[in-house]
């Protein structure tokens, strides 16, 4: 069954995506919290990636998303709150990404922003009758203009893009 990835932007400094999965909460966890599951659904269509992974307050997560022309995109957090089973917070931040990437973001925060996006995310796993998972992803910015900067450069997209891989993983663990 196709899912449709609901986005609330009522909240300036905030996007919060909400999606449901049809698998069990243990499940969808194990994919965002142990990282050959997790590089295996990650990020927007064309990206391959790498990650380290330490799941506790205190611990580091490395995302680093590989572009077809070998451009490597690092995410870093790290964590502060972990609920095993139903919540990840951390800080997560770019400043890694390659320097294109903080002028465009830059200059669609309206020179707010230095370009090197950081926010706090949290991750909250329900779940659902019929026993599926409702993953809800918050993202939150220092300011609007980064939030809205965000937006334009795609994240909505790779958002969804990035759940629709999910999904498969999700069918082959289960299969």
């Amino acid at each position: 069954m196709t899912r449709r990835m609901q986005v609330d932007l009522s909240e300036p400094r905030d996007m919060v995506l909400v999606r449901e999965f049809d698998a069990p909460r243990p499940l969808v966890w194990k994919c965002w919290s142990e990282p050959e599951h997790l590089a295996a659904w990650w990020g927007p269509d064309g990206m391959s990636n790498e990650v380290e992974l330490d799941v506790r307050p205190g611990g580091v997560q490395v995302i680093t998303m590989i572009a077809a022309d070998g451009t490597r995109y690092p995410i870093r957090s790290v964590f502060l709150e972990v609920e095993v089973g139903r919540k990840l917070v951390g800080t997560l931040t770019v400043e890694d990404h390659p320097m294109e990437f903080h002028e465009l973001f830059a200059a669609y925060a309206g020179g707010d922003s230095d370009g090197k996006m950081r926010l706090v995310m949290s991750v909250l796993f329900e779940d659902t009758e019929g026993g599926g998972t409702r993953v809800t992803v918050r993202q939150s910015f220092p300011a609007q203009s980064e939030r809205d900067a965000n937006m334009k450069m795609g994240a909505e997209q790779g958002w969804r893009e990035s759940f629709v891989k999910l999904d498969r993983h999700l069918e082959n663990l289960s299969a």
